[in-house]
């Protein structure tokens, strides 16, 4: 049986509110100074901030006490129009007209309207088989000239596990096809000394720094580094403590799936423990990886499960890297973003370098 709590934004206040006691999740709603709503997610190892009615936003996340999330520019979500007013999140959805930034004879704004957008509902599910807890979000989206869409974002929990999973469906609600572009965008703070490893090969070719254009790096201190990194993207897998990477380096990461469809990435911290991201390689075939260390924005996307590369929408298009979904057609993923302990991170390390052909099947 699934138990349902619909969501109002009357239910949030500046005073923290409990809306569920259970005996696996606490779940509580405030609204932050600057009138941004967020539900604080509580469970035996896991605890989560999320903006139900922002993008379905998760604004910061714990796992046994221990924060994962980026050094970002706000420490609370500010009320910005656009995702830069307000960059701190742990995750965000990108897209569907446009992801990364817009290019040219692109109107779309940085990473799309997905990150900001105002949900249209928003309720909880508590599984009773599984006790499990879920977020839904429902958006639905109508512009003139540009289509109609239903996008259902959604953060389950499990109980007892050091996991989350997030995920978004999303339907064509208009008669005509409709092209889109979506990424996620996980954001974790870089440990000095950790390692990043994921199902793909270690080669230029398929790891691929993006080269902003030559007057963006124009009396830059990272020309050095890029150009370095261009030539061996390889070193931007070990954080080195004290190396900036300012304003950020991206990557084009092409990646491999286990038998049952799953690309795996890890930050392996120099404990043995890890950050881990689980995608499904069918549903999103491009991945991206952004990281900044800046004094004021610390912050790596070890992945990003894409259906594009980082051309705008324009530039994708051309190149025939937009899927359309026709009438009706739903399109679905979803991710799996956890912490690992060192013998779990060592199992999983090894399912990695096994896809990657790294290292014999046993």
């Amino acid at each position: 049986m699934t138990f349902t709590v619909q969501l109002s934004p009357c239910q949030f206040q500046p005073t923290e509110t409990v809306l569920i006691g259970h005996p696996n999740w606490t779940v509580s709603a405030v609204k932050y100074l600057s009138g941004i709503a967020a539900l604080k997610v509580t469970g035996a190892q896991v605890e989560a901030i999320i903006l139900p009615w922002r993008g379905q936003q998760v604004w910061s996340l714990a796992f046994n006490g221990a924060a994962v999330g980026m050094h970002g520019m706000t420490e609370t979500p500010a009320a910005g129009q656009g995702l830069l007013d307000s960059f701190g999140a742990f995750f965000f959805h990108c897209g569907l007209f446009g992801t990364s930034a817009p290019g040219p004879g692109d109107s779309h704004p940085q990473h799309g309207e997905l990150p900001v957008g105002t949900m249209s509902q928003a309720w909880i599910e508590i599984e009773e088989a599984s006790r499990s807890l879920t977020v839904k979000g429902r958006r639905d989206y109508a512009k003139a000239f540009r289509g109609r869409y239903r996008a259902e974002p959604f953060v389950r929990f499990s109980p007892d596990v050091a996991e989350i999973v997030i995920g978004i469906k999303v339907q064509n609600l208009g008669r005509a096809p409709l092209p889109f572009m979506y990424m996620g965008h996980p954001n974790f703070r870089p440990v000095d000394g950790a390692e990043l490893v994921w199902s793909g090969d270690y080669t230029a070719e398929a790891l691929r720094l993006y080269t902003p254009p030559s007057s963006a790096l124009e009396g830059s201190t990272q020309h050095a580094l890029l150009q370095a990194l261009a030539s061996d993207p390889m070193r931007h897998s070990r954080f080195v403590p004290g190396q900036a990477i300012d304003p950020e380096a991206v990557f084009e990461v092409d990646y491999q799936a286990d038998g049952d469809g799953w690309a795996h990435t890890l930050q392996i911290h120099p404990n043995g423990t890890s950050d881990a991201v689980s995608h499904r390689l069918k549903d999103c075939p491009r991945a991206l990886r952004w990281i900044a260390r800046q004094p004021d924005l610390d912050a790596v996307a070890i992945v990003e499960p894409a259906t594009s590369w980082l051309g705008g929408f324009s530039v994708e298009r051309a190149a025939g890297r937009v899927p359309e979904l026709t009438p009706g057609r739903i399109w679905r993923t979803e991710m799996r973003i956890g912490r690992l302990n060192a013998a779990e991170t060592k199992t999983r390390r090894d399912l990695i370098d096994r896809i990657a052909g790294r290292q014999e099947t046993a």
